[in-house]
């Protein structure tokens, strides 16, 4: 009797530390159901790594079975689950196609400064090739015997399916004039935010959007089948998970998408092959006064990787390479003086740059692909290397177009006799500008010149729409039709772009000239006030500086 007693207490105890159990395993999923909407409890204030460790289990409890599409649900559905993330909230959306399930909450943050992408799209792809003879030099068909795991990751460690690539890419007409602004990867990679941006595109003149392959953290921002990019893990920082549906979205929208792709600023490749960096001359790998390593661009293997993920980024559809970060290192004179390049011989840093550019257009030879490189703003002024190896005279010539980063921020006191170059966008463009122009007159076979212009602020003034739009407008009088607006954030000025339909009849905008905002017809006149104040200030100076050295005598 006393045997039975003990057992059912033993059941009891099992019975309740069970009931225990299961409670604190739920709560820890922090999920609870509100008028039918799920949410989130606990998270303000929790730490971001919680959020996404628990990512995957929480949306599966939301939706079970998530990971394989239910063949009852339209596939759109699939699609369009979204996620938006920020360092205290979690929100996600569902939609209102799926019986039983809660109406569509579209609630997202634009403020978020995290933005962790999209669930994937579960889309079939039975219609697609593996490979294509664009990518058949680079492919192998064993490739994922030779991986553990076949499969690339986001940075949260979320497995996702490698690219496919169509047997039809999209073909893209490029506009009569290239008007663009740049999207990050996490821009690209959300739904939402891809949307925000391509809505944005049709309300105003923007025509292009710059996306990124390879940016400069070495991570591929779409799940990559490049051989070399599985093996320094370059593939497990999937931020755009559908490449392909991306695009699709663009070409149906009228977007003209050019693929960008950083070289030589990669501590990712240097780090898994440290025999691909600048090295030391007192040994190991050379760092910059940041710490960081930088990839040589004397080395023929960079030279490959990027070409493999640029003829990749042509098979999904892309019809403009653009090469950023071809160049060397700035750094110190102090430091620079201790690296040294592999593989340079007797070469002098500028053909590194033009070697690689011919190698490209070889290696790229019958894609129909545009070919394009950022270089330093002062590259069309300076009339040497300024040490990075860009020489206008030099590489001009072997590229579809040239990107000179012209941001009136990264200009000096006293260039282009200008005393505050940030507070006179207008002037620093337009100056930059021609002196490309007229550089480029003489240079047989010289590409276009199509500006990177500042949508963001450092320094005073801030940078609002009268600053940037007095960037655009100097474009146009340097005599260049086209532009790419820069923000890392990928949030642009609204205000500052022409609406899709143009301006209305008596409206005109505002810019920044003559170090005032003024309308925009009247930035000569207010260029010819600065100047003419600016000269009685001076002519006032020497008056008064004459009179004391009078006095003084």
């Amino acid at each position: 009797m006393q045997t039975n007693y003990w057992k059912r207490l033993m059941v009891l105890v099992l019975v309740l530390f069970s009931v225990y159990f299961v409670y604190r395993l739920s709560s820890s999923f922090r999920i609870t159901h509100n008028d039918n909407y799920p949410t989130t409890e606990g998270v303000q204030g929790s730490n971001t790594s919680d959020l996404l460790g628990s990512r995957s289990q929480m949306l599966d409890t939301l939706i079970p079975s998530v990971s394989k599409p239910d063949p009852t649900v339209p596939i759109t559905f699939w699609a369009e689950i979204d996620s938006a993330y920020t360092d205290s909230s979690c929100v996600y959306a569902i939609t209102p196609e799926l019986p039983g399930r809660p109406p569509y909450d579209s609630s997202y943050s634009e403020n978020s400064s995290i933005h962790l992408g999209d669930k994937d799209s579960f889309a079939d792809n039975s219609d697609s090739l593996v490979s294509t003879e664009v990518l058949n030099n680079y492919k192998n068909p064993q490739e994922d015997d030779l991986f553990s795991e076949s499969t690339a990751t986001t940075s949260e460690g979320i497995p996702v399916s490698r690219l496919v690539v169509p047997r039809k890419p999209l073909v893209f007409n490029k506009p009569t004039t290239v008007r663009g602004i740049y999207l990050n990867p996490w821009a690209a990679g959300s739904r939402l935010r891809s949307q925000n941006l391509i809505d944005l595109a049709k309300r105003t003149e923007v025509n292009t959007f710059v996306i990124d392959i390879k940016d400069a953290t070495g991570y591929i921002s779409h799940p990559t089948k490049v051989m070399f990019a599985r093996e320094i893990g370059a593939d497990q920082g999937v931020r755009i998970k559908d490449l392909v549906g991306l695009l699709e979205r663009l070409h149906e929208a009228g977007i003209y998408p050019i693929a960008r792709i950083v070289i030589v600023k990669d501590s990712l490749l240097t780090s898994a092959r440290p025999d691909l960096a600048v090295q030391d001359i007192a040994g190991g790998v050379w760092v910059d006064d940041k710490g960081m390593a930088w990839a040589n661009l004397f080395n023929s293997t960079v030279w490959q990787y990027h070409i493999s993920l640029a003829k990749e980024a042509a098979a999904v559809g892309f019809p403009e390479i653009q090469w950023d970060y071809l160049r060397f290192p700035d750094a110190p004179k102090e430091q620079l003086n201790r690296a040294w390049y592999p593989g340079q011989g007797e070469r002098i840093r500028t053909m590194a740059v033009q070697d690689f550019l011919r190698y490209a257009h070889e290696e790229l030879l019958g894609l129909d692909l545009v070919m394009t490189a950022d270089v330093f703003g002062f590259t069309t002024s300076a009339h040497n290397d300024i040490g990075i190896g860009q020489l206008w005279e030099d590489f001009i010539g072997l590229i579809d177009v040239a990107l000179p980063m012209v941001y009136p921020s990264h200009y000096w006191p006293g260039v282009f006799d200008i005393d505050d170059p940030n507070g006179h966008p207008y002037e620093v463009v337009r100056e930059a500008l021609i002196d490309g122009m007229m550089r480029s007159v003489d240079i047989k076979g010289a590409g276009m010149i199509r500006p990177w212009l500042q949508d963001f602020t450092m320094g005073p003034p801030p940078y609002g729409p009268p600053e940037v739009r007095a960037q655009i407008q100097a474009t146009y009088d340097a005599g260049i039709s086209e532009w790419i607006l820069w923000n890392p954030s990928s949030r642009f000025s609204e205000a500052a772009l022409a609406p899709a339909n143009g301006y209305p009849d008596g409206l005109e905008p505002t810019i920044r000239a003559g170090g005032r905002v003024v309308p925009c017809s009247k930035r000569f006149t207010a260029m010819e006030e600065e100047r003419a104040a600016r000269a009685l200030v001076d002519s006032l100076a020497q008056v008064t500086t004459k009179k004391t050295i009078e006095v003084g005598h």
